[in-house]
């Protein structure tokens, strides 16, 4: 049976990584020259890495520093990353396929134009990260930091932001069909005006509110006459 996605349902998890049973050990500079890694346990420092096109496939990257990395086109297929540290890194227009990240630095990460699927962010810091023109469906982010993200013009299909810290993240243009923010904390968000579709706690109304209202410079006073010429 097909698997649905509506916002006005239920939306259904991402699907996890399918990952071998045994994994090839490989590290650092074996790595280096590499542009397919495939059913291989990534470890050690690669930080500064310029690869692009990289093509990785069932495989678990555990602590693994990629700080730098330059990693356009990137492609990330059933791949669980643990411990990792890929703060500034570039990758542009990467795929992202059924892939999952648990407690991992991504400060000021580079995601413009990337396409994630099935993906799913827990425990982990995204302060600053890029996802401008991004196109995202099934994508879930728990417990995490994303304050400054940039989600400009990104497409938010049955995205789920649980649990997170979004102060001052930027959503201008974001197409939000089925976007929930359930758990999160909203001060400073940018780009209320366009969340048509979002779905809200009650705990989160009024926070939410008053950035539309300053969006779209609705005053709230009592005085019926206003303030003296």
């Amino acid at each position: 049976m097909a698997r649905r996605d509506r916002s006005t349902s239920t939306p259904l998890p991402p699907l996890p990584p399918r990952l071998p049973t045994a994994l090839r050990p490989a590290a650092g500079d074996d790595l280096r020259e590499d542009l397919d890694w495939v059913g291989v346990e990534v470890q050690g420092d690669l930080s500064g890495l310029v690869a692009g096109g990289l093509d990785v496939a069932e495989s678990r990257l555990s602590g693994v520093l990629l700080t730098g990395a330059r990693l356009q086109g990137m492609r990330l297929t059933d791949t669980l990353v643990e411990d990792a540290d890929l703060s500034g890194a570039d990758l542009a227009g990467a795929l992202l396929t059924r892939v999952e990240l648990r407690r991992c630095r991504l400060t000021g990460v580079l995601l413009p134009d990337a396409r994630l699927r099935d993906v799913r962010i827990v425990d982990s810091k995204l302060d600053g990260a890029s996802f401008r023109m991004a196109t995202a469906e099934r994508l879930r982010i728990e417990g995490s930091i994303l304050r400054a993200a940039d989600f400009t013009a990104a497409r938010l299909d049955t995205t789920q932001l649980f649990d997170c810290d979004l102060a001052e993240i930027d959503l201008s243009g974001a197409r939000a069909r089925g976007l929930r923010l359930h758990g999160s904390v909203l001060e400073g968000l940018r780009g209320a005006e366009h969340l048509q579709g979002v779905v809200l706690d009650t705990t989160q109304v009024l926070p939410f509110a008053l950035r539309l209202f300053a969006a779209l410079r609705i005053t709230v006073d009592d005085d019926r006459d206003g303030p003296a010429p």
